[in-house]
């Protein structure tokens, strides 16, 4: 059985990396696209020599192919984003684990309040950081430019800012979800370390397009996340963390 799991389970990532890569503009200039098939293919590769079972094979194949999914995907207004969001980070890569772990997963993924004191002191201490860090945002006009990622106006209400900040969380907790929980906690039964930084580069990777800034700053932060959210069993303090600094950081660049 572990032996035909596997081979279905390649063979089904396989096969959605030969369907994308007819459905992108090859072979024009399209580094991200090269970039998530490459990973696709060497994470598949890498994985089957090293004999994984196959729920970790599936999580591997996962990391690459659900940002090939959302890019193929456009979304226009924030309501559809989370909805895109939370089907491909989380509904789709939670079912296929079930099928191939069944079981209790929820709690294996961070799903949870885990050990409750480590998790209320990390996010209490990563709050405090966040809130420094929006602080210093400020400084970089490109990111004043850029956020909010929802268009607002002088006459901008509490119930409008409360509204889409809502929805923003919810689009957090599904990359929240999927980088610092699915593959995480899932490949941290590995390597703790490795799992941690193997889980911020395609995170960073992501943020490419957006303020340069953001790219070391989302590496390092996902390294942090990830270390506080083994440390607390939970991926309550980077989910909390990130909504809550993000809507600070949106609030101080419509006030200031």
């Amino acid at each position: 059985m572990p032996r035909l799991a596997t081979v279905l389970t390649v063979a089904g990532l396989v096969c959605f990396g030969a369907f994308y890569s007819f459905q992108v503009s090859f072979p024009g200039y399209n580094y991200r696209s090269y970039v998530l098939l490459a990973g696709l293919a060497g994470g598949l590769t890498a994985s089957l020599l090293l004999r994984w079972e196959p729920h970790e094979i599936l999580v591997i194949g996962l990391t690459f192919a659900v940002p090939m999914a959302d890019q193929l995907v456009f979304s226009r207004t924030l309501l559809a984003r989370m909805g895109e969001s939370l089907l491909f980070y989380v509904l789709i890569p939670l079912s296929l684990l079930w099928v191939l772990r069944r079981g209790h997963i929820f709690s294996d993924l961070g799903i949870g309040l885990g050990d409750r004191r480590t998790t209320l002191w990390m996010t209490t201490a990563l709050l405090g950081a966040a809130a420094a860090m929006s602080v210093a945002g400020l400084m970089f006009p490109e990111m004043t430019r850029y956020y909010p990622i929802w268009d607002y106006g002088l006459d901008v209400t509490v119930a409008e800012f409360a509204y889409n900040e809502l929805i923003i969380s919810g689009i957090m907790f599904a990359g929240e979800f999927f980088y610092r929980g699915l593959i995480l906690f899932t490949l941290a039964k590995r390597s703790r370390w490795g799992a941690i930084v193997f889980q911020s580069l395609p995170y960073a990777y992501l943020h490419v397009g957006k303020p340069a800034v953001e790219v070391p700053y989302s590496l390092v932060a996902g390294i942090v996340f990830g270390w506080a959210n083994l440390r607390s069993r939970s991926l309550l303090p980077s989910w909390i963390t990130h909504s809550v600094g993000s809507a600070l950081f949106d609030a101080l660049v419509i006030i200031f």
